[in-house]
């Protein structure tokens, strides 16, 4: 007859998971409900919605400006998850979704998260760079925002991987992942 520890630790839920690209999930999940019931507590308060984006949603996403970036250095990180709009954020799961479990597949669970903050991180710095290079006198009207870059830095690490890896390899030879 066998033991079995049955410890809270030993428990495998799902915040407590050891797959990274669950937890990336959960965080564009969560800080998407976050901002839009944020967003809605503004538009049933009689508030404007101008007034959510101005007070709230600034405060996430990257901006352009050098001084007010220094202000919220945080916004490196959380412009990766601040999306409000449902089909972006259900297209981006999915795309996340796809190029994450492939990446994982192709070289496991611990390079996952890394590749997705360095690109990521690295689009936010290659922004700011461009802003204010090329608009100087107009950086306070640029902001950037969203999964977009980590997902695309997913997408080349898949692709640089495993180039000749094909998507629905019965219907006629598959679609190659370069094309996609």
């Amino acid at each position: 007859m066998g033991y079995r520890d049955y410890t809270a630790g030993s428990r495998n839920n799902l915040l407590n998971t050891a797959n990274p690209l669950v937890m990336l999930v959960i965080l564009q999940i969560v800080f998407f409900i976050l901002l839009n019931f944020i967003k809605s507590i503004y538009t049933f308060s009689s508030l404007q919605e101008e007034a959510f984006y101005r007070n709230i949603y600034h405060w996430f996403i990257m901006p352009g400006d050098l001084m007010k970036f220094f202000q919220r250095p945080w916004t490196l990180i959380s412009m990766q998850f601040s999306e409000v709009r449902l089909m972006i954020v259900i297209s981006n799961l999915i795309w996340l979704w796809t190029f994450g479990f492939l990446v994982q597949d192709l070289i496991g669970n611990d390079k996952l998260f890394p590749i997705y903050m360095y690109s990521a991180t690295a689009a936010g710095v290659v922004f700011m760079l461009t802003v204010n290079l090329m608009y100087p006198n107009d950086t306070i009207s640029f902001f950037y925002n969203g999964p977009g870059a980590g997902i695309m830095g997913l997408a080349l690490a898949a692709t640089t991987l495993s180039p000749k890896y094909r998507f629905f390899p019965m219907i006629g030879g598959g679609i190659p992942l370069w094309v996609i």
